[in-house]
């Protein structure tokens, strides 16, 4: 699919801080999960990645032809998979059905080199929805960008947290 005619989505006006972001209700009190999964990884680009009770795969570097899946892969699973179920979601609130709308989100995600080493991504959805006029398709997909919790994440509306855990410290 031919994406370099398509406008990136910006963030949409009157999002970024808003309450009920990073766990907590509009009160400010910690809000309960509506659903958690805990997942594990040993051996970086060449081990393995595991779901608490469930699935196991094999992880791989970030180049052709290498076995196992990569973080860009990761990466853009989750967040077309994401993404498609809240535009599916906009679509069901705005009394449009969302199987005759059947969406294909398609994601690309870039692994750039930096400075010292480092590295950043670039990730870039690209949203089909059949059946709609363009400017009723960019409301939709504006909508569920900003609704998604990978979209906010990815646009520094979500929190992430890093826990450093010494040997004595894991049960």
């Amino acid at each position: 699919m031919d994406t370099s005619h398509l406008e990136p989505l910006s963030e949409p006006a009157g999002v970024a801080g808003q309450a009920g972001q990073a766990g907590q209700a509009e009160s400010g009190e910690p809000a309960a999960p509506l659903y958690e999964t805990v997942v594990s990884n040993r051996g970086g680009t060449s081990g393995w990645v595991e779901v608490a009770g469930g699935m196991r795969l094999p992880t791989g570097q970030p180049e052709a032809g290498a076995a196992g899946a990569n973080p860009e892969q990761f990466l853009g699973m989750a967040w077309s998979t994401c993404l498609n179920s809240a535009v599916a979601k906009v679509l069901a609130q705005r009394g449009l059905d969302p199987a005759l709308h059947a969406s294909t989100v398609t994601v690309t995600v870039r692994l750039f080199g930096e400075a010292a080493g480092e590295f950043r991504f670039a990730p870039h959805a690209a949203v089909h929805v059949p059946g709609l006029p363009a400017e009723q398709v960019r409301e939709v997909v504006t909508a569920a960008h900003a609704r998604c919790p990978m979209s906010k994440l990815l646009t520094g509306r979500g929190t992430a947290t890093v826990e450093a855990l010494a040997s004595d410290e894991v049960s």
